[in-house]
């Protein structure tokens, strides 16, 4: 009757497993508070006994059946009923294991400092410390936080206590969650920030406008001189040269002086479409201009030599070409001498032919046959 008036619920079937001994002693507690609440603790030990083997559970009814009393009027006494369960509760309670559980924990990945002090209060109680409980609670504490500078921090105090150990992590934990609200609070400042747009400005990523408003049709890309796309959306690899500079040279130079400086790959504005692309540059021309090029000598001609490091093609101009291949059948008419020398012997030069040599300062280059 009292259940119903106040609410309340009856504690839940004792589960006999894990550390029976410690969850009997909580499980009796709730069983007397239980009883205290409801104003059953006053009633007879019939009555008490009887909620006792309502509230444990089909396990404990089993247990309460096979136990053995020395006097059968016991067996209805809330006290005796109790002195049996915590016989059978205790002999599975074993130290040695209980310990070693207590000093293998750690905190985990995720654990607050509170729960995990908590925890280890909780391991404590079978252990029988006695009055090294606190000191030893303490001691794991330190060496089972995961956070390495909170324990540096609480190895510096001197003759640190449990309370202070446990003050000091409880302050680490919420400065350090204060400070992650603060970079969180500021982060989504500067992304407002960020997203804000003048009136009439219109996003310009691929593909995030609607269709047939495109910001940049028939704006002229930067970088490719094409139209109908920005620079920072262009699909081409390299840069092009200016068509009608290109033309213009093309129309004042002769044909023997072209030279393909670089094969390219390049793609359209149509992102499925590869196009290949000759780059062709007069030697005599202003677009060869401000290119990094060196004069090096080539037989008995001074050659300017255009140097591109990441060149894949490099060709010879024609006109070039038929210089050098002259300069080879004029040295064919060397005849072969006799040097003079110092001394009796005599070396005679056979197939003497000094194609070209190539002089960089100091340094020089020779390819003879």
């Amino acid at each position: 009757m009292a259940e119903r008036i106040i609410g309340l619920s009856p504690p839940s079937p004792f589960a006999f497993e894990g550390n029976l001994a410690e969850s009997w002693k909580q499980w009796q507690k709730a069983l007397d508070f239980y009883l205290t609440a409801t104003e059953s603790d006053s009633k007879s030990d019939k009555v008490k006994t009887s909620i006792l083997l309502t509230c444990i559970g089909e396990k404990g009814r089993e247990i309460y059946d096979t136990s053995k009393f020395e006097n059968a009027g016991n067996k209805l006494k809330l006290k005796p009923v109790l002195k049996k369960f915590e016989e059978y509760c205790n002999p599975r309670s074993n130290t040695t294991f209980e310990r070693h559980k207590f000093f293998t924990y750690r905190q985990e990945e995720g654990q607050t400092f509170t729960s995990f002090v908590t925890e280890l209060k909780k391991r404590s109680a079978a252990c029988e410390f006695d009055t090294l409980k606190d000191s030893l609670i303490k001691d794991m504490v330190i060496c089972g936080i995961s956070d390495n500078a909170l324990r540096e921090r609480m190895l510096r105090e001197p003759n640190i206590n449990l309370q202070k150990a446990v003050e000091l992590g409880q302050a680490s934990e919420q400065t350090k969650l204060h400070a992650q609200q603060l970079t969180e609070d500021m982060e989504k400042k500067i992304h407002k920030g960020k997203s804000k747009r003048r009136k009439g400005e219109t996003k310009t990523e691929i593909g995030r406008h609607q269709r047939g408003k495109c910001p940049a049709y028939g704006q002229k890309c930067n970088k490719c001189q094409r139209r109908n796309h920005f620079a920072r959306c262009c699909k081409q690899t390299v840069h092009q040269v200016d068509d009608s500079q290109d033309r213009a040279s093309f129309e004042s130079s002769s044909e023997s002086d072209f030279v393909i400086e670089s094969l390219v790959t390049t793609e359209s504005e149509a992102a499925s479409e590869v196009q290949q692309a000759l780059k062709i540059d007069p030697l005599n021309s202003d677009t060869s201009a401000g290119h990094w090029s060196v004069t090096l000598n080539a037989g008995s001609q001074d050659i300017s030599f255009k140097i591109d490091t990441g060149a894949q093609v490099n060709v010879l101009p024609k006109k070039l070409y038929n210089k050098l291949n002259q300069l080879a059948h004029e040295s064919n008419k060397h005849q072969p001498s006799c040097p003079p020398t110092m001394g009796p012997p005599s070396l005679y030069m056979e197939n003497v032919l000094s194609l070209f040599s190539i002089k960089d300062k100091n340094t020089t280059f020779s390819l003879s046959s």
